[in-house]
């Protein structure tokens, strides 16, 4: 996949999602009734998302990490490019690891309920995904759905105990401008499984913003669902799926890990950030 080195003001400026979506067929049967079930289009592992999720989007308008510095690496790609540096941001539970934000610090301290949460009830969750920053949900499948905004809907297939990790990119703050508006966006998590269910919200530090994740944080959640997933026992999971959404082009991608247990965390990690370990499954470019 071809890097693109984007000059953020103007490509924020810039950000345009196209419309037309097919619905393809022979699609699996999803489990929830929604408003926008004729439009759900199958993109592949049991998921179903509303046509306006699947519509196609110019791949030159993703914001992805570029080969140009050090500070703008990404070592895996197959589409994690689009979310993953190895300079970015994270969360932490060590004090001493974590930045303050007012000086531009992107390790952030885990806060319950403020950072990091997990749903320990049924019914249904209202999060959202910060501005300048970015929303993760770690969950299983379980036939749980999640509506982004107002009008884009994921449906999650039944049954099948694998693990999924959503990664939403939140809104771009406005150049060059103060604003008392609130730029957040609600999402909605309905039927989930609850105390399998953990969210993760990366937000901006002060005047700055998140551009992109750590690549070897990351990596260490993903081995942590390969060796110990709760939807697998002690055996852990073979295969850990990535749904990624940018919010601010439309850009949806669905990637999947596949990796044996290994004997240590360490080896887990490394084997995450294997590109051979990876499979990007669909993309929703043109």
């Amino acid at each position: 996949m071809k890097r693109i080195e984007i000059n953020r003001r103007e490509f924020v400026k810039g950000v345009v999602a196209s419309a037309g979506a097919v619905v393809l067929a022979n699609a699996p049967e999803l489990t929830k009734s929604v408003e926008a079930q004729a439009d759900m289009v199958y993109i592949g592992e049991g998921f179903g998302v509303s046509a306006n999720l699947a519509a196609s989007v110019d791949y030159s308008k993703v914001e992805t990490v570029t080969q140009t510095t050090i500070h703008q690496e990404n070592t895996i790609g197959k589409g994690t490019e689009q979310f993953l540096a190895k300079v970015g941001g994270n969360l932490t539970i060590d004090p001493a690891e974590a930045t303050r934000a007012d000086l531009g610090g992107q390790v952030q301290l885990i806060m319950p309920g403020v950072t990091q949460g997990n749903f320990d009830s049924v019914g249904e969750k209202i999060l959202d995904a910060p501005e300048r920053g970015w929303f993760l949900l770690h969950s299983g499948t379980g036939g749980m759905s999640v509506r982004i905004g107002p009008d884009r809907l994921i449906e999650y297939p039944a049954g099948t105990p694998d693990q999924v990790i959503l990664v939403v990119r939140g809104p771009y703050g406005i150049p060059d401008q103060d604003t008392n508006e609130n730029r957040r966006l609600r999402m909605e998590v309905t039927d989930a499984n609850a105390g399998n269910v953990l969210w993760q919200r990366i937000m901006a530090p002060w005047k700055g913003n998140i551009g992109f994740i750590t690549q070897a944080w990351f990596a260490k959640e993903i081995a942590n669902a390969h060796a110990a997933s709760p939807n697998r026992g002690a055996d852990g999971n073979s295969k850990v799926l990535v749904l990624s959404y940018d919010t601010n082009t439309g850009y949806l991608q669905l990637l999947r890990s596949t990796e044996k247990k290994l004997d240590t965390l360490e080896k887990q990690i490394e084997a995450s950030q294997d590109p051979n370990n990876w499979t990007q499954e669909y993309q929703n470019v043109g």
